[in-house]
C-alpha cells in the first residue's frame, strides 16, 4: 500500500449537523389580500432573494469547536431588528424559542442533512428520498409529495423542482446526506468499528470497548472531535504497518500505544502522549511525527499543531508530507476560531492560499473554499450571504451546494430577517401543535416543566404559520407558497374548503400536483363523496411513476375509502422501506425494525398501516375474526388481528367468537396447539374459561389493540410484560369507548415532552396516514365506509371491556372487578387434578415476577406449586417466586 493510499484526504466534508439550535417564526402583514391569487405556469423568481430583500446585519464571533472535518460555524447571538421591503423579522416567540433550545439543549429545528432518528416501527414514508435509484430519480426531477418533516437540504431539493429547476444527482447526495456519523444498518461498517477490528491485529493490545470522540463545551454542547474517517485511516494505516514489519514487532506495539493516545486525546483533557522509543526506525519516527502533530490538534494547541504539521510538509521523506500543508491551514483555521485576532485571521487566510496554490490532484485544494467561506462567515456575513443567495438559485448546482444551504440557513436562523427560500423552509416545517397557548402558559408557570414552555412556543407559531403561507401565496403567486398554505391547513379550518380548491387547480403536469391531490383529498375526505374520491385516489394509484413512500401514503389514503373489506384487506397491506438482513430484522439504510410489526413475504416484508391497524382495533369483534380469515393477508399479520379479537373475546365472554377462533388459530399460532385444541372441544363454562385464560397467560405482549399489542415468538422467549387484565363485575367497564390514541400506533407517537414526561404527540396523534411528515394540518382518522356500521357495535364492546398494558390514562376500574389472574388461580386451586394446574402456577409465579398482577398472587401459586405438586417439572421451574 502506498502512503498516499493511507492519507485522509478527502476530510473537509461538512457532513455534520449544525452545532446550534434552530428556530422558526415569521411576522404576519396586516394587509388585506387584494385578490385570490391564479396558479401561474412558472412563478421562479430571477433570484431566490427577490421577494425578501433586506439588509443583513454582522453577528458577534465566537470560537466554534474543534473538528478536523470542515463544519458549518456559528456566529453566535442573534440580534433583534425589523423587518424590511418584505423581511420576515424574528418574533418574541422565536425569540423565546431559541432561548429555550439553547438553556434546554432542544432542537428547535431539525438540523440540515438530518433525518431524524432511527425508526424501530415499519418506515412506510421515508423523509430521506427513499431507496438509492428513487432518490436518483427524485434528484433528477420526479418530485413526489412534499415532506414538510424533511431536512433542510431535501426542503431546498422540494422547492428548487417546485420551481421548475434542476437539482442533480451528484448535488442530492449531498443533500440527502444524513447528518452526525450516523452509521445506518445495512452500511458498511464505521471507522470505529474497522479500528477495533485492526487492534485485535495486535494480541497483547490492551482492551477498548469505547472511544469516546466528543468533547463538551463552555456552552453546554457536546461537540464531535474526532470523526469516523480518522479511525478509517488509522485502520488503514495500522494493517499496513502489519504486513510490513510484523504483529509482534515491539515497534508496531509501540504505534498502537501512540495511537490510542492520539485517540484519548479527542475528549480528554488530560491525555498524554507516550514517547516515542528509543532506537526507533526511520518509519516509526516518521509516524510519530503524525501522530504527534495529531494529539496537539486533538489537544486544541493548534497553533503548535501548525508548526508540527508545517515540519511534515517541509520533509519529502514522510508518507504525511502531501498532507502537510493542508494540516496546517487546517490548524490555523481552527487557532483563528479558538483565539480570533487579526493576526490569526491573516496566518489562516495565506495558509488556505498556499494550499489553493498546490497542483491538481494535491490534498487539500477542494477543501479551501468550504474552509474560506467558513471564515467569510464570521468575518464578511453580509457578503457571504449575498453570494449564497445567488448562488442557490443558479440553474445547475454544485456537488458542494449542501454547504452554501447550510450556512445560507444558519445565517437566516441566527439573523433578523429571511429570505423567501429560508422562510418557506421554517414555515412549512412548522409543528402541528394547536392549541390555547394561555394553557400552555398556564401549566409552565405551574409545573415549571419546560415541555409546556416548548409547546406555548409550538402552538404560537402553528397559530400564524397557515395565515402567513396563504398571505406568501396570495402576494406572491408563487406555487411553493401554495403547497405550504396546503400543509398547514387542517380539515377543521374555515378556509379549508378554499385550500381544496386551490389543490384541484394545481395543472396536472405541474411537479405540485401530486401534493395538491393528497391534500385536497385529506381536506374533503369528511364531506365530500367518497366514491368521487376513491375514483380519484385510484387514478393516483394507478399511475407507474410512484415511489414507494408516496404509494404507500395513498394506500393510506384510499384504506380509508374502503367500500368493502375485501378492499381493505388489499388496501391497508404496506411495503417498508426495508428488506430482510438476518432473521428477526428489517433493515434500510434508515432504520432496523423488529420483525413482529410485519410479515416475510415471498414479495418481502409487509406490514399494517399505522391508519389502518387504528381502524381494526375500532372494529367489534365479528368483523376482526373475518379479517383475520381472509386468506390474502399474510399468515404473520393474520395472527394479530387474531390474537388481540381472542383477548377481547375472552373479556367479552363471547364463546361464539372464541368458537370461531379455536378453529383457525392453530395454524396460525401453532404454539399454543394443545390449548387451541382443548378450547375447541370443550363446552363453555369454568374449565373452558381456565384454559382460555392459560392461553392468555402464555402470550406476555398480548393485548386488546394492535396499537401495543407485541407478536409472541414462543414460549419463554418473549420480553414484553404482562397485561393486568381487569374483569369488570359486570355491566359496563367504562362511561364511555376508549380507544387508544392515534398516536400510539407508531414509534414518533409513544415518547417524553422533550424528555419531560411521558405523553402522546399531538402530531401524531392527528395524523396516522402520514406521521405528521406531510405537514402540520394533519390526517385525522377516517372510519371507512364499509367498517362506518359497525361503529356503534365497536363503542359497546369497548365500554364493557377495561383496556390493559396501555400507556394512556383511564379511570379506575369498577368496584368488584378482579384480575383474571385471580380467576385462573381460583380454578387451579379447586381443581389440582387438571393437568394444567401445576403449569397454571407456573405461569402465574412469572406473571406477578414482571408486573402483571397487583395482588399476591405469584406467592400463593408457588405455595400451591410446591405443596401439591413437589414432583411437577413446573415445580424444578420455579425455585423461587420473587
Amino acid at each position: 500500500m502506498r502512503p498516499r493510499d493511507l492519507v485522509e484526504g478527502r476530510a473537509g466534508r461538512r457532513n455534520r449537523a449544525d452545532a446550534v439550535p434552530h428556530g422558526t417564526g415569521w411576522q404576519i402583514s396586516v394587509e388585506k389580500p387584494r385578490k385570490r391569487a391564479r396558479f401561474p405556469q412558472s412563478a421562479l423568481p430571477h433570484r431566490i432573494g427577490d421577494l425578501h430583500r433586506h439588509a443583513y446585519r454582522p453577528g458577534t464571533a465566537r470560537p466554534a469547536s474543534l473538528s478536523l472535518q470542515s463544519r458549518q460555524l456559528d456566529p453566535g447571538g442573534s440580534r433583534q431588528g425589523t423587518a424590511d421591503r418584505g423581511g420576515v423579522a424574528m418574533t418574541a416567540w422565536r425569540r423565546w424559542r431559541v432561548a429555550i433550545a439553547a438553556a434546554a439543549l432542544v432542537p428547535a429545528a431539525p438540523a440540515l442533512g438530518s433525518g431524524g432518528d432511527p425508526e424501530w416501527f415499519p418506515t412506510y414514508i421515508d423523509i430521506n428520498g427513499g431507496s438509492p435509484a428513487e432518490q436518483r430519480q427524485f434528484f433528477s426531477g420526479r418530485l413526489g409529495v412534499v415532506l414538510p418533516a424533511a431536512s433542510d437540504g431535501m426542503l431546498f431539493a422540494q422547492w428548487r423542482l417546485l420551481h421548475g429547476l434542476s437539482v442533480g444527482t451528484e448535488a442530492g447526495a449531498g443533500l440527502a446526506e444524513r447528518c452526525c456519523d450516523f452509521e445506518a444498518y445495512g452500511r458498511e461498517e464505521s471507522g470505529f468499528d474497522k479500528w477495533m477490528t485492526a487492534r485485535k491485529l495486535i494480541r497483547t493490545a490492551p482492551q477498548i470497548d469505547y472511544i469516546r470522540t466528543e468533547r463538551y463545551t463552555d456552552d453546554y454542547r457536546w461537540i464531535a472531535a474526532c470523526h469516523s474517517d480518522a479511525m478509517d485511516r488509522a485502520a488503514a494505516t495500522l494493517r499496513d504497518r502489519v504486513r510490513s514489519h510484523g504483529a509482534g514487532s515491539p515497534y508496531v506495539r509501540a504505534w498502537l500505544g501512540i495511537q490510542d493516545a492520539v485517540f484519548d486525546a479527542c475528549a480528554n483533557e488530560k491525555a498524554t502522549l507516550p514517547a516515542l522509543p528509543s532506537n526507533a526506525p526511520v518509519w516509526l519516527q516518521k509516524d510519530y511525527a503524525y501522530q504527534h502533530a495529531a494529539f496537539t490538534f486533538y489537544s486544541q494547541r493548534f497553533s503548535q499543531a501548525a508548526d508540527l504539521f508545517g515540519a511534515i510538509a517541509r520533509d519529502p521523506q514522510s508518507p504525511w508530507q502531501p498532507l502537510g500543508l493542508y494540516l496546517v491551514a487546517r490548524s490555523r483555521y481552527h487557532d483563528q476560531l479558538a483565539a480570533p485576532s487579526p493576526e490569526h485571521l491573516r496566518l489562516a487566510r495565506e495558509a488556505f492560499r498556499s494550499v489553493q496554490s498546490l497542483p491538481a490532484g494535491s490534498d487539500g485544494p477542494a477543501e479551501v473554499r468550504a474552509f474560506v467561506r467558513a471564515i467569510d462567515y464570521r468575518e464578511r456575513p453580509d457578503e457571504l450571504m449575498r453570494e449564497l443567495d445567488s448562488e442557490l438559485a443558479e440553474p445547475a448546482l454544485r456537488k458542494d451546494t449542501v454547504l452554501a444551504l447550510r450556512d445560507y440557513m444558519s445565517l437566516n436562523r441566527k439573523r433578523d430577517m429571511y429570505g423567501d427560500l429560508a422562510d418557506w423552509i421554517i414555515t412549512i416545517r412548522t409543528s402541528a401543535a394547536a392549541g390555547d397557548v394561555e394553557e400552555a402558559q398556564r401549566n409552565w408557570s405551574q409545573t415549571l416543566d419546560l415541555g409546556w414552555l416548548i409547546e406555548a412556543v409550538e402552538r404560537a407559531e402553528a397559530g400564524q404559520a397557515p395565515g402567513h403561507a396563504r398571505d406568501r401565496w396570495t402576494k406572491t403567486g408563487d406555487p411553493a407558497w401554495l403547497i405550504a398554505a396546503l400543509a398547514l391547513t387542517r380539515t377543521d379550518d374555515r378556509s379549508a374548503g378554499e385550500m381544496a380548491r386551490e389543490a384541484e387547480r394545481i395543472p396536472p403536469d405541474h411537479p405540485g400536483w401530486l401534493t395538491g391531490q393528497y391534500h385536497l383529498i385529506r381536506l374533503s375526505i369528511a364531506n365530500a363523496d367518497p366514491a368521487a374520491l376513491r375514483e380519484r385516489t385510484d387514478r393516483v394509484l394507478a399511475r407507474r411513476d410512484l415511489s414507494r413512500s408516496d404509494r404507500n401514503l395513498f394506500l393510506g389514503v384510499r384504506a380509508q375509502l374502503s367500500a368493502s373489506i375485501d378492499e381493505f384487506a388489499r388496501l391497508a397491506q404496506r411495503q417498508p422501506d426495508c428488506k430482510a438482513t438476518k432473521p428477526g430484522f428489517c433493515a434500510s439504510s434508515h432504520s432496523r425494525l423488529d420483525d413482529r410489526y410485519v410479515a416475510l413475504t415471498s414479495n418481502g416484508f409487509v406490514g399494517l398501516g399505522e391508519e389502518s391497524r387504528a381502524v381494526i382495533d375500532r372494529m367489534p369483534v365479528s368483523t376482526r375474526i373475518d379479517l383475520a380469515s381472509r386468506a390474502d393477508l399474510p399468515a404473520d399479520l393474520r395472527k394479530d388481528i387474531a390474537l388481540t379479537s381472542f383477548a377481547r373475546a375472552v373479556l367479552l365472554q363471547d364463546e361464539a367468537a372464541i368458537d370461531r377462533l379455536a378453529v383457525i388459530l392453530p395454524s396460525l399460532h401453532p404454539t399454543l396447539a394443545q390449548e387451541w385444541k382443548r378450547i375447541a372441544t370443550t363446552r363453555p363454562g369454568a374449565t373452558r374459561r381456565f384454559v382460555e385464560i392459560l392461553a392468555m397467560a402464555k402470550m406476555p405482549g398480548l393485548r386488546l389493540d394492535l396499537a401495543d399489542y407485541q407478536r409472541p415468538r414462543g414460549l419463554h422467549r418473549d420480553r414484553a410484560p404482562w397485561s393486568q387484565w381487569i374483569m369488570p363485575p359486570g355491566g359496563n367497564a367504562l362511561d364511555q369507548p376508549r380507544y387508544a390514541p392515534a398516536g400510539a400506533y407508531s414509534s414518533d407517537g409513544i415518547r417524553g415532552r422533550y424528555g419531560y414526561g411521558y405523553g402522546y404527540d399531538q402530531g401524531a396523534e392527528a395524523d396516522l396516514t402520514c406521521r405528521g411528515k406531510c405537514g402540520a394540518g394533519g390526517f385525522p382518522l377516517h372510519v371507512p365506509p364499509f367498517a362506518a356500521p359497525g361503529v356503534a357495535q365497536a363503542d359497546r364492546e369497548r365500554l364493557r371491556t377495561y383496556p390493559a398494558g396501555v400507556y394512556w390514562e383511564l379511570p379506575p376500574p369498577p368496584p368488584g372487578s378482579i384480575e383474571l389472574w385471580e380467576e385462573m388461580f381460583s380454578y387451579a386451586k379447586a381443581h389440582p387434578d387438571d393437568p394444567a394446574t401445576p403449569e397454571a402456577f407456573y405461569w402465574l409465579i412469572r406473571i406477578k415476577r414482571w408486573g402483571g398482577s397487583n395482588t399476591d398472587v405469584g406467592e400463593r401459586a408457588f405455595n400451591m406449586l410446591h405443596r401439591h405438586h413437589p414432583q411437577s417439572e413446573w415445580t424444578r421451574k420455579s425455585p423461587i417466586w420473587f
